[in-house]
């Protein structure tokens, strides 16, 4: 109905959300503002329920000649939009320094060169090849877990994965102002290891289930590198920062 009149903006309700959609977007789109009615009500979040306000009265919608004929929600939606492309750019540019810096990582430290050395038979050589190969992997999977937390397909919600496995976990400790990770540390590449199992053999403790996510992406097997090698400290707080925050700190 929407595509097919003059309106711009269409309301879809189905009892607890709200769903305020662009023409020429389909209901499976992604453009589009949602809430949920439930969960603004039942948290006394004043900031939340002023952006409501904001976005899903009569007057969001209201067309202003001051504006070139656009309503709030159009110079909303237009800013997010440009925001999205500002944030893919800088999250091309952060992936592209992380590789580089896992990659280096994997060189540098000895316990990482040593095996490479042994799974070439002892040639004295790392297949760097193989190292760029895995190196990609684990963003792959650093990208994937963000993505999986954002979008609630891991317990972010439970304490035990919000405290001892998760991305967020991580890098809120290494984003803390009085942070600081030595080249010589090693513990923050175990919390990453052990989070790369948990989801790939899966978890059910009572209420704590993460479910498991078979196939290559987080195998070893798959990426001999991410199984002998290590990173340090200090290159692993610098990965998840880049990652975790758009085009990473300075």
């Amino acid at each position: 109905m929407l595509a097919n009149g003059t309106a711009r903006w269409g309301l879809i309700a189905t009892g607890r959300r709200l769903r305020l959609l662009r023409r020429g977007v389909s209901a499976g789109g992604r453009s589009y503002f949602e809430v949920d009615l439930e969960a603004l009500f039942d948290t006394p979040d004043l900031h939340a329920f002023a952006i409501f306000w904001a976005l899903f009265r009569a007057a969001a919608l209201a067309t202003d000649a001051d504006k070139d004929g656009h309503s709030l929600l159009d110079l909303v939606e237009e800013g997010s939009r440009q925001y999205a492309l500002g944030v893919g750019e800088d999250l091309k540019d952060a992936v592209f320094e992380a590789v580089r810096v896992a990659a280096q990582g994997f060189l540098t430290t000895p316990h990482s060169r040593r095996h490479g050395e042994e799974d070439r038979g002892g040639e004295g050589a790392v297949d760097l090849q193989q190292v760029f190969q895995d190196t990609l992997a684990l963003m792959y999977r650093l990208l994937f877990v963000l993505y999986a937390e954002s979008r609630d397909l891991l317990p972010l919600g439970h304490p035990i994965y919000r405290d001892s496995y998760s991305l967020e976990s991580l890098h809120n400790d290494v984003a803390a102002p009085d942070a600081a990770y030595s080249d010589a540390g090693r513990g923050l590449w175990q919390r990453l290891r052990a989070l790369f199992a948990l989801i790939q053999r899966g978890c059910r403790a009572g209420d704590f289930v993460v479910p498991a996510f078979y196939g290559a992406l987080f195998s070893d097997a798959t990426a001999p590198t991410l199984r002998v090698g290590v990173l340090s400290d200090a290159t692993v707080a610098r990965i998840v920062d880049l990652l975790s925050t758009t085009g990473g700190s300075a």
